[in-house]
């Protein structure tokens, strides 16, 4: 099964829902893509850089893809909205992964917006 991970951050040494259950879709033998923004976890912080950067690097990641523990982590650009980020090119991601399922961390962001949308438009 192809399933999408849609998150607005992906942070690489964190023991978060978005790094642990990847890996263990993939360990199921699942096609495994995490879509996420350039942001890294408390990317809002106001002291990000004194307090997180040391120990998470910088606050924006380089956009693109690349394998992590067995999936594919998809980079997007971002843009916040009300303080909140959106993907720019979530719908066309998506549709080109064709996933058999797509799920989000959070019940009610902007992200799940745009992939409640995307799909009502069938983008994928």
């Amino acid at each position: 099964m192809r399933i999408a991970l849609v998150n607005d951050t992906f942070t690489r040494s964190m023991g978060y829902t978005e790094n642990v259950l990847p890996q263990a879709l993939v360990k199921l033998g699942h096609e495994v893509h995490v879509v996420a923004g350039n942001l890294t976890a408390y990317h809002a912080s106001p002291d990000y850089w004194e307090v997180y950067e040391p120990f998470l690097g910088p606050g924006l990641e380089r956009l693109g893809v690349e394998e992590v523990n067995g999936f594919s982590l998809h980079r997007l650009d971002h843009r916040l909205l009300f303080g909140y980020p959106m993907l720019r090119g979530l719908a066309s991601a998506l549709g080109g992964l064709a996933p058999d399922v797509v799920q989000t961390t959070s019940v009610a962001t902007w992200l799940t917006i745009q992939v409640a949308i995307s799909r009502l438009r069938q983008d994928f």
